[in-house]
């Protein structure tokens, strides 16, 4: 049976949209958060972030509710998570002026 023939009936978000060739930078934020020792809420969101790094503007600026939404979990656990890996030096958390939610450097 082929994978597009199983049906789980979950209603899942559409996940983000992934350009056929990484950029150098992404590519690198995504080996070192698979790298990273951390516990896996963590390792999950920080990897969530870089799947969202705009190599462009240098950060990512996904909601806190996306974030908990591709992460299953609150967002208030989201909120907690940024905080420990801000903690660790792995995450900035700044404003980027025109948009509304945070912004990401990891």
């Amino acid at each position: 049976m082929s994978a597009a023939a199983i049906d789980l009936g979950l209603d899942l978000p559409p996940l983000p949209d992934i350009p056929a060739q990484l950029h150098r930078t992404s590519l690198r934020l995504l080996q070192a958060a698979m790298r990273a020792q951390l516990p896996g809420n963590l390792k999950l969101l920080l990897h969530t972030l870089c799947m969202h790094h705009n190599d462009q503007a240098g950060c990512a600026w996904p909601s806190i509710e996306r974030l908990a939404t591709l992460c299953s979990t609150s967002t208030r656990t989201v909120q907690r998570n940024l905080c420990q890996l801000v903690q660790r030096g792995m995450v900035v958390v700044g404003r980027a002026p025109g948009i509304r939610s945070n912004a990401y450097a990891v």
